[in-house]
């Protein structure tokens, strides 16, 4: 039990650092959450290992300060199901930002998360964003 435990704890963890880093625009701590072959799925595509995800960094941060100025990933209700060195997890995702108009949420959905250990430590092996599409 304290093995799993401490799996789900890093894992939390990791889940956690992925916000902090891509908020504060630390690209390469946020990088360093990815598996060498991770990949990152959204609406505007699939980037697949560390060179690729680099080049979202870079696309994502020439139109941040246009699309979401002062940025907030809030991730909640994680649900985390680890099977050895492999994990699967779900969370809820919302996003605010704030400008000169004030604070506000922007849009919400989920994660689709698989992890690998390597070296001892959890990565993204894969991580999907899945936006919450408005009623008809």
């Amino acid at each position: 039990m304290t093995a799993l435990f401490e799996d789900k704890f890093a894992i939390q963890e990791l889940i956690v650092r992925y916000s902090h880093t891509i908020d504060s625009r630390d690209y390469e701590g946020w990088l360093a959450c990815f598996a060498e072959d991770g990949a990152f799925e959204a609406s505007r595509g699939r980037w697949a290992g560390q060179a690729q995800l680099r080049e979202f960094t870079k696309e994502y941060e020439s139109r941040r300060d246009r699309d979401y100025p002062g940025l907030r990933h809030h991730v909640n209700n994680v649900l985390i199901d680890v099977q050895g060195n492999t994990a699967r997890s779900s969370s809820y995702l919302q996003v605010g930002i704030t400008d000169d108009q004030g604070a506000r949420f922007a849009w919400c959905g989920r994660y689709e998360d698989t992890f690998v250990k390597v070296g001892g430590a959890w990565r993204f092996k894969e991580r999907k964003v899945l936006r919450d599409e408005r009623p008809a």
